[in-house]
């Protein structure tokens, strides 16, 4: 229903699949 929730949801998604790659120190 809403677009902007779906957006946000799709945005912290990719955050930390993006987090994940990198490694952390």
């Amino acid at each position: 229903m809403c677009h902007l929730q779906k957006e946000s949801k799709m945005a912290k998604k990719s955050m930390i699949a993006k987090a994940a790659r990198k490694p952390k120190f």
